[in-house]
């Protein structure tokens, strides 16, 4: 049975749980904008540039514009309560939020969930150090995937890097890590706690591609370039409410033919 490790902030951690109920909510904001009823999102703030902090520690992202334009055409308020990528499953789940965005479309959150139509297409990839010569650049997949089982791979918790980590090192000798947020996994590929991480890049449906200041902002590591497991990201909601997926499919469909979706993304590349 493979290792696995969880790396966590102790201090944001004590902060949070001394803040959160029984979701983990650390933060709450509603903007009000005088229409009736309020839609309920489920935020993470550590899927950038889905759901993130801007250099003024104010919560933005994708996923949040996108929301926006929803709540605008239900005439809603938009609230929204940030919580770790995990809770935000149980959020809707129990009815506690209508709405989460950002998470892959797996045939296991199908059962679960009414998932709404695809917003952005995800391709993960194998991020590891500069100097680290141990891929060529003109491996596969499948290759790529091979190399790194060996090694300690990390993922983000409660997200498909983490299940992607844990399924390379399923195959192989190494250990899959499990952090929090992005931040602490370069701090984890650069101090050599790890010697890879997944993570994943994003492109509209028109062909927009979001390519982060990841690498600009940290010039010592690199993207393998090879997508290791692509998918389709969109919405979460509880399963059974036909008449919220078709509201919010609506939205999409809208912001995708009009061109919105295209100018949110350039916001954010």
């Amino acid at each position: 049975m493979k290792k696995l490790m969880t790396i966590t902030a102790a201090v944001v951690i004590c902060a949070v749980i001394t803040i959160a109920a029984s979701w983990g909510i650390i933060a709450r904001a509603q903007q009000n904008n005088n229409n009736t009823g309020t839609l309920r999102i489920a935020e993470t703030g550590v899927l950038n540039p889905i759901s993130f902090f801007d250099a003024n520690n104010n919560l933005t992202g994708i996923g949040l514009a996108i929301a926006h334009e929803m709540a605008k055409d239900m005439g809603k308020a938009l609230e929204y309560d940030l919580m770790a990528p995990a809770a935000c499953f149980m959020a809707v789940q129990t009815g506690t939020h209508d709405l989460a965005i950002g998470f892959t479309i797996t045939p296991g959150r199908q059962e679960q969930f009414y998932m709404l139509d695809p917003i952005i297409m995800g391709s993960n990839m194998i991020i590891t150090r500069q100097d680290y010569n141990g891929f060529n650049g003109k491996e596969t997949a499948e290759e790529v995937r091979a190399h790194a089982s060996n090694g300690r791979v990390g993922g983000l918790g409660g997200t498909l890097s983490q299940t992607i980590a844990e399924n390379i090192v399923a195959n192989g000798t190494g250990t899959a890590v499990v952090f929090t947020n992005l931040t602490e996994m370069v701090l984890g590929l650069r101090s050599g706690v790890i010697d890879h991480f997944v993570w994943e890049f994003f492109q509209s449906p028109s062909g927009y591609t979001i390519w982060t200041d990841l690498f600009t902002v940290n010039p010592d590591i690199k993207a393998i370039n090879v997508t290791i497991q692509a998918g389709y990201i969109s919405g979460i909601i509880m399963h059974g409410n036909t008449e919220l997926k078709a509201q919010l499919n609506a939205t999409i469909a809208r912001i995708i033919a009009d061109g919105t979706l295209d100018e949110i993304f350039k916001q954010f590349s």
